[in-house]
């Protein structure tokens, strides 16, 4: 394999634009295209022991509202130890990691709409990102009212995520807030053009997941149908 790392592909967006949908997608394609051996896929926050943890200390009341700097502190420590136990071991082999959501999650989330001071995010990101930086990411855009209307009924459903969801408890400030949340996705699809692709999810599924699939075709015929890769066993 020559030490080249197998890809890394993230998906993400702003709450209701449908990354587990289309993540289930993406498995399923890389699966027929270079095998179930080839594929892992994993989902952020949780999907470690550590990362289930700093999840459940995020949905925690006990110690309180979390602060945007607190969320994000809790976030990269779950994100670095699926980098690090997850994702590098599986990339090592060859196999392609598809991750639901991730480290761009707390960028749009805490940094640009928690009003973080803008970098330290960044900062923690650039420090994971050289040693295990993401191939592709596809960044589901829908509008602010899509994601305002998703949380409401999610919080219906489940009130205990409001002081994940809603910074300071306050859902009258939804709309602001999701407006940034979008805003801040689209920040970061402009600030790394070389490896983000901003997918407009605001239309009918198939539309989205032929896009998706377009970016998946590319990924398979650089890493392993050019023999760049051959999976290890």
């Amino acid at each position: 394999m020559s030490g080249i790392l197998g890809p890394y592909i993230v998906f993400d967006g702003p709450e209701g634009c449908g990354t587990r949908l289309y993540v289930g997608h993406a498995d399923d394609y890389l699966r027929d295209a270079i095998g179930d051996t080839g594929v892992l896929r994993v989902e952020e926050p949780g999907g470690t022991k550590l990362g289930e943890e700093m999840k459940t200390l995020l949905l925690s009341k006990e110690h309180g509202n979390k602060t945007p700097f607190q969320q994000a502190l809790l976030f990269s420590v779950a994100h670095a130890d699926m980098i690090q136990n997850r994702v590098i071991p599986a990339r090592k082999l060859g196999r392609a990691v598809i991750s639901d959501r991730g480290q761009i999650s707390t960028f749009a989330y805490q940094d640009f709409a928690g009003g973080l001071n803008h970098g330290i995010v960044e900062n923690i990101s650039d420090t994971l990102f050289e040693e295990c930086p993401i191939t592709r990411a596809i960044l589901l855009d829908i509008p602010a009212s899509l994601s305002v209307k998703y949380v409401e009924d999610s919080l219906e459903k489940h009130p205990e995520r409001v002081s994940w969801l809603v910074p300071n408890k306050d859902p009258a400030k939804l709309k602001e807030y999701f407006g940034k949340v979008c805003e801040g996705f689209r920040e970061y699809a402009r600030r790394n053009p070389t490896f983000v692709t901003l997918v407009n999810a605001n239309r009918h599924p198939e539309e989205v997941r032929s896009d998706v699939e377009t970016i998946l075709e590319g990924v398979v015929e650089e890493y392993y149908n050019s023999g760049k890769i051959v999976l290890k066993k």
